[in-house]
C-alpha cells in the first residue's frame, strides 16, 4: 500500500463503519475507492468518505504506467500522418530499403547500430523512417524523430532561453533515447557550428552502438562532405566497419507524379 493510500484510509476508516470486502481489491488487498459502487455505499455509510476517490494500488500503477507511455509516445515527436509498413506503396525500386528499414525496426538493430537511408526528396524515406518509429514504439522503447534543421534549431534555442536546461543538457537528452531518427540531413550548407553538433551527436551514437537511422537525399559521402564536412560523411556512408548499413532507394519523387 502506497503512502497516500495509507495516511487516507488511517485517518478515515477507524472512524465510522470499515470498507466491505466488495471493495477491497483481490489483486493488491487495498480499497479501491474510485467506483461509481463505493460512492454509493460511502453516501450511505460513511459521510467522511463522500467525495474520496481514491484507486487501490494496482490501479494506481496502471494509471502512472498509462501516463508514463503516453509521455514516451508524445516525446517521440513523429509525423502526425500515421505512416506505416502497411500502407506504404512501394514498387522494387524501393523494396529493398522497405525491407531492410522494416526488419531494423521489428527485431531490432543487430549487426548495424545505425542505418542510412538514402534517395531523392519524395521518394518514401520519412515514411519509412516515421513506420519504423511507431513499430518501436510499440515495443516499448523511447524514441526520438527529429529533422536535422529543427534539431539544430532547438540546439541554438538553448542559448537564447532563459530555461534551466543548456545546450549539453540537451543533447543529452537526444542521446538518452533509445532510438534516434534523424531525418532531412540535405543540401543546403551548415555552419560549422551546426556541423559539429549534429556530427558528435551521430558519431557518439555509433560508437556506443544505439540505434540511430539518418535520412539524407545526399547520394554519396563527397557530396555530404561538402555540406556537413569530411567526418560526418565518413560516419554515415562508412560501409566497412560493420555498424552502418548504407540503403539506396532508386525511387523517383513520388509527389511529382514520375513514378
Amino acid at each position: 500500500m502506497n503512502r497516500t493510500t495509507r495516511s487516507v484510509l488511517e485517518s478515515l476508516l477507524p472512524t465510522g463503519a470499515p470498507v466491505p470486502e466488495e471493495f477491497i481489491c483481490l489483486a493488491c488487498k487495498t480499497p479501491d475507492a474510485s467506483t461509481p459502487e463505493f460512492a454509493m455505499w460511502a453516501a450511505e455509510h460513511r459521510s467522511d468518505l463522500v467525495g474520496v476517490v481514491m484507486p487501490c494500488d494496482c490501479k494506481q500503477k496502471a494509471i502512472a504506467a498509462a501516463e508514463a507511455d503516453q509521455q514516451r509516445r508524445e516525446e517521440a515527436n513523429l509525423p502526425a500522418r500515421n505512416a506505416t509498413f502497411a500502407n506504404w506503396q512501394h514498387d522494387e525500386s524501393s523494396a529493398e530499403m522497405w525491407r531492410t528499414v522494416e526488419m531494423w525496426a521489428t527485431h531490432g538493430p543487430r549487426e548495424y547500430s545505425c542505418l542510412t537511408l538514402v534517395g531523392v526528396t519524395g521518394s518514401g524515406k520519412s515514411h519509412l523512417m516515421e513506420a519504423a518509429g511507431r513499430v518501436m514504439l510499440d515495443r516499448g522503447l523511447n524514441v526520438r524523430y527529429e529533422r536535422a534543421g529543427v534539431l539544430l534549431d532547438h540546439l541554438r534555442a538553448t542559448f537564447d532561453s532563459s530555461e534551466e536546461q543548456s545546450l549539453h543538457d540537451r543533447l543529452d537528452w537526444y542521446q538518452s533515447r533509445a532510438v534516434l531518427l534523424l531525418d532531412d540531413i540535405g543540401m543546403h550548407k551548415q555552419s560549422d557550428w551546426g556541423e559539429g553538433y549534429i556530427t558528435s551527436l551521430v558519431e557518439q551514437r555509433i560508437l556506443d552502438r544505439a540505434p540511430l537511422m539518418v535520412a539524407t537525399n545526399f547520394v554519396n559521402a563527397d557530396e555530404m562532405a561538402a555540406s556537413w564536412g569530411d567526418r560526418l560523411a565518413s560516419r554515415l556512408f562508412d560501409r566497412h566497419s560493420g555498424s552502418v548499413r548504407v540503403v539506396v532507394s532508386e525511387a523517383p519523387d513520388y509527389r511529382l507524379g514520375t513514378s
